[in-house]
């Protein structure tokens, strides 16, 4: 299936072993075109996230090229050849054919103005973004550094404050699993959220109904957590 995602060429100019880290998306644009073409009375896809995750299992329909591939990580077998920066590794992989993550470089006094320019180009990217990674771009001291169980030193993640609406909570309704666990759902008049319109959210179990004290008729903000779960 992945040879049919949009940005992953079918032949490079580089003869050596190559791993390429990536990202299978699916843009906004994308995804308001899909829900458009869907057949009368099929209920929407909720969002790009969950879409993407479906499709890329599903050969039939990766092939229009919804898929798209963006790359934030490559290495190589060959010593003589290694990036000695991160930025320089990414330039390889646009010559190679490839579309890298959009990245910036600067200097320790440049990081806060850096953010801040996402901050405000994201608000009109065509892809679900949740946050920014640094990374410390000359590769030899970001090795040194090592890694801890979890991530590599030389790198660190940040999410986005999550965007946040209040409305007022109008009832709680017990949902049941599978396996007959009851879970208490948070039901509350529709706001719009990355997005998507959201009016029901889990409150996971009773211990969190008592910890945030809810009552019906309450004042209650609702966030997205990852972009994706509807959150009190």
């Amino acid at each position: 299936n992945a040879k049919f995602f949009k940005g992953l060429p079918r032949r490079i100019p580089y003869t050596g072993t190559l791993r390429v880290r990536g990202e299978a998306v699916i843009a906004y644009s994308t995804f308001e075109r899909i829900n458009a073409e869907l057949p009368e009375g099929q209920e929407p896809y909720k969002n790009p996230r969950n879409l993407a995750s479906g499709m890329v299992r599903r050969s039939e329909v990766t092939r229009d090229g919804s898929v798209e591939f963006i790359p934030f990580g490559m290495s190589v077998d060959d010593p003589k050849f290694k990036p000695t920066h991160y930025v320089q590794s990414l330039k390889f992989l646009a010559s190679q054919g490839f579309n890298p993550v959009a990245h910036v470089t600067c200097s320790e006094d440049g990081v806060a103005s850096a953010v801040e320019g996402f901050k405000k180009k994201i608000e009109a990217f065509d892809y679900p973004t949740d946050g920014l990674v640094f990374c410390i771009d000359d590769t030899f001291v970001s090795e040194k550094l090592g890694s801890t169980g979890h991530h590599p030193r030389g790198a660190i993640a940040f999410k986005w404050a999550d965007e946040k609406q209040k409305t007022t909570l109008r009832q709680i309704e017990w949902s049941a699993s599978r396996t007959g666990v009851l879970t208490p759902v948070a039901i509350f008049d529709p706001v719009e959220l990355e997005g998507t319109t959201v009016k029901r959210a889990s409150v996971h179990n009773l211990t969190m109904v008592r910890k945030l004290k809810l009552g019906i008729g309450d004042q209650i903000s609702i966030y997205k957590a990852n972009m994706i779960i509807p959150q009190i």
